[in-house]
């Protein structure tokens, strides 16, 4: 691991996905989510990785932000077996990035999937 993150909320199930929600400790403050979404019939893993990130993105050198996806990543291949149900290698993660005035009052709600009415 690069940085030292604090786990703030780890949920789910297989049928709507699961959800790790970090805070970095340290090094500026930031947010990761990730969010291992519900397989259901498809085989692929899919997973997207939210980063909120304090201040201006002058703020966070490159460095710093490859720093957090190698450890988002580390803890992706340590725990995929237990988030998922059909194995096939990651070869995506999509990933999005914002930065914001402040983290202070971040509280995770809830997740899940949604059908849509016909």
């Amino acid at each position: 691991m690069n940085y030292h993150w604090e786990l703030l909320v780890e949920r789910g199930q297989p049928a709507t996905g699961f959800v790790d929600v970090f805070k970095l400790i340290g090094r500026g403050n930031a947010i990761a989510i990730i969010k291992y979404l519900a397989q259901h019939s498809d085989p692929q893993q899919r997973i997207v990785l939210t980063l909120l990130l304090e201040g201006q993105r002058k703020d966070w050198t490159d460095g710093m932000i490859a720093g957090i996806h190698e450890d988002v990543e580390n803890r992706i291949r340590v725990l995929e077996l237990t988030k998922f149900t059909q194995f096939n290698n990651l070869d995506n993660l999509e990933a999005y990035h914002f930065y914001i005035h402040s983290i202070d009052g971040f509280e995770y709600m809830s997740h899940g999937d949604i059908s849509f009415i016909p």
